[in-house]
Parts: C-alpha cells; structure tokens; sequence
C-alpha cells in the first residue's frame, strides 16, 4: 500500500536479545504505532528508531502529522493506544506521548532487558 509517508528507520543489532515472546511483543508495539501514523496522522515523514542502550532498549517513532491533544483521543476510544501501552507495560517499561495538534507526535519507549524479557544464552 502506498501511503505518500516517508519513512526513516534506524536500529541497533537486536537480534537474540529478547524472548521470542517479548520479540513478538515489540514488533505488535512498533506496528501499533506505525499503523496510526498511516491510519491517522496524514504525516509526511516519520522515523522509527531503537536503541539498545545498557540495560533497556529505546524506541522512538514520530511523525510530522496532525498530532492530537488527549481529549480527543480519549473520546475515540480507540483500542491502538491502549493495545501499545499494555505491551510495553507487560514488558515492565515505560513509555510517553507527546503530541501536539498540527505538528506531530513523539513516542518513546524504553523497554528494560531484564531477565524476564531477555533471551538468556
């Protein structure tokens, strides 16, 4: 599908560091996101960037779409927003929405590698 977005994705070697189970979990975050930045946004440019730092894993997506103020999302009841936040929080992270109305928004997440979510070797 063509979407006029374009995207920028930069990531970190992750290969092995998770569980299959929290691999899967941080794929369905990232799409999660990425399918509102196509569904809803109407952005122009979004990037998508994980980094592995010492003990947590960093994910950043944002776009330069029509963004949204909490209101309005909260009378949506959509089920995107919530879905990416009991992820991130079965993972025992944390993340933050910064969104701002015509000018985007900022997703980040910071997922820590403890032994719950780490693949052990």
């Amino acid at each position: 599908m063509a979407t006029g977005i374009s995207f920028s994705v930069t990531i970190d070697k992750l290969d092995g560091l998770f569980t299959p189970a929290a691999e899967l979990n941080v794929f369905r975050i990232v799409q999660e996101a990425v399918t509102n930045i196509v569904k809803h946004a109407a952005a122009t440019q979004a990037s998508v960037t994980m980094e592995r730092e010492a003990n947590a894993l960093q994910v950043v997506i944002r776009d330069n779409g029509r963004g949204f103020d909490d209101a309005t999302a909260a009378r949506q009841n959509g089920v995107g927003l919530t879905s990416l936040a009991e992820r991130v929080l079965m993972l025992n992270g944390t993340h933050h929405i910064e969104s701002t109305t015509n000018r985007g928004t900022t997703i980040t997440i910071q997922l820590p590698l403890t032994n719950d979510n780490r693949q052990l070797t």
